[in-house]
């Protein structure tokens, strides 16, 4: 009798698990047939345009700068279910570019590649994504949730900062580069002799070459576990400063390989 119960109540359970897990198997099997990956490309003259804003929710952001008239946004969208949200619009002479995810999809994701003329401000952020930006003049900011910070060849003012991810900046002739991560390295590389560089890490090390010049730097770094090496020359009083900051991680300012 006792081993009946059980076994009786053992069905119940399983028949209502089952029941409850039914509509979800189901919505899976659909949102996964229903998966599909589109290209969309926008073209809009430069001279309309006073700036860049790509705010991105899944997918990576690439801008590159060249010397080009029009700026050209490629977005390769993968729509599930319901379709992911993808917008390019002009707003007040900034070009925004943007994408947001329908509720329970499983496939939401937009990769951007996007070309600009070189003095084009340009501001970019994502969720979820590797975030790259080449070859502008103009200033740049880049923020991230969950994202790889690459900057490479920028003369403009940088801001770049990522919950999670290394941020990696070269060839920089920029006069001002803040940098900012939770957890993750930060390597800086310049060209030319920086103005100011103000970067900081909870966990990650940080370092920071600048060229060989007869230029000196007020240099502070501070962290709280791991080792501080300064190697260029330095002087209290100069207008051109280094500051890095990391609770655990080696901070290290030295010169570009010869």
């Amino acid at each position: 009798m006792i081993t009946r119960t059980i076994n009786r109540a053992w069905v119940v359970v399983g028949t209502l698990l089952t029941v409850t897990a039914l509509p979800l198997v189901t919505f899976s099997v659909i949102n996964m047939v229903a998966h599909e990956e589109v290209e969309r490309t926008s073209t809009i003259p430069a001279a309309e345009l006073s700036g860049l804003k790509v705010d991105g929710a899944n997918g990576s952001i690439e801008v590159f700068a060249d010397d080009v008239d029009v700026v050209t946004v490629v977005a390769r969208i993968s729509h599930g279910l319901r379709e992911t949200d993808q917008r390019t619009e002009v707003v007040d002479g900034v070009l925004e570019v943007s994408s947001s995810c329908p509720l329970l999809s499983s496939w939401c994701e937009v990769d951007y590649r996007i070309t600009v003329p070189r003095d084009l401000p340009i501001d970019i952020s994502s969720g979820n994504g590797r975030l790259v930006v080449r070859g502008s003049d103009a200033p740049v900011e880049a923020r991230g949730s969950n994202s790889r910070v690459e900057l490479v060849d920028l003369s403009g003012d940088v801001y770049a900062t990522t919950d999670n991810g290394n941020i990696e900046a070269s060839g920089l002739r920029s006069s001002v580069v803040v940098t900012e991560t939770n957890n993750g390295r930060t390597r800086i590389a310049l060209l030319e002799p920086p103005r100011e560089v103000r970067t900081s890490t909870d966990n990650g090390s940080v370092d920071i070459a600048v060229p060989r010049t007869d230029d000196a730097y007020r240099v502070d770094l501070d962290t709280d576990n791991g080792s501080t090496d300064s190697m260029v020359a330095t002087d209290p009083t100069s207008e051109r400063s280094i500051t890095a900051r990391s609770n655990n991680g080696s901070l290290t300012v030295g010169y570009l390989a010869d």
